[in-house]
């Protein structure tokens, strides 16, 4: 059985689930910012399996910038922060940046990293690189660069892997016909050893 109740702005405020296979009593709970943006969902409840229960609670939590668009994220389980992940955007409004940190699972933590991506004079995506380590000594224009080849590069404790790059090339109507390709001598080419790299045709 599922209730749900809605606030004044006719905004979902909360769920209960009386009873599942997998849950008992389990409630999430939905709070906004003034302008209705999500900023925080909490579940809590007692989880079930076979003849063993125990007590979830989960919490996700939301930031935005002054457009509106979503700079930060961070998930919490039984309170413990398990990931964060952070957006950057550049002038035009398209993502720039996405930072993960902060990653956590089965009692392990794992290397930050970030997403850098890269577009054409047009607007579509031409690149993503891949830098890993401490976000905190990141410069974008550090691992931003036009070669193609494999190296590792330092800036403080970040390390950029060029290797991981993904390239993507478009025809004169702007579809995509590399994914995911390498850049070599001027030109974007699927590379049948890499993973996921490929070329479209239409």
């Amino acid at each position: 059985c599922q209730v749900q109740h809605y606030n004044s702005q006719g905004l979902l405020s909360d769920k209960n689930y009386s009873d599942t296979w997998l849950t008992s009593n389990r409630n999430i709970s939905y709070e906004y910012f003034g302008n209705g943006l999500k900023k925080s969902v909490h579940s809590s409840g007692q989880m079930k399996f076979l003849s063993f229960r125990w007590i979830l609670s989960d919490k996700e939590t939301w930031k935005y910038n002054n457009f509106g668009q979503e700079t930060q994220r961070n998930l919490y389980e039984n309170n413990a922060l398990k990931l964060t992940t952070k957006t950057g955007y550049d002038t035009s409004g398209k993502v720039s940046h996405v930072s993960i940190s902060n990653i956590s699972h089965s009692g392990k933590t794992l290397g930050d990293r970030t997403f850098i991506y890269s577009y054409d004079a047009v607007g579509n995506r031409k690149r993503i690189q891949t830098a890993m380590g401490d976000k905190s000594d990141l410069k974008v224009s550090d691992i931003r660069n036009d070669t193609s080849t494999t190296e590792t590069r330092r800036s403080g404790n970040f390390i950029a892997v060029n290797a991981d790059d993904h390239w993507y090339a478009y025809d004169g109507a702007n579809r995509m016909i590399v994914s995911q390709g390498i850049k070599q001598e001027g030109n974007v080419v699927a590379h049948h050893l890499k993973s996921g790299s490929k070329r479209i045709s239409y």
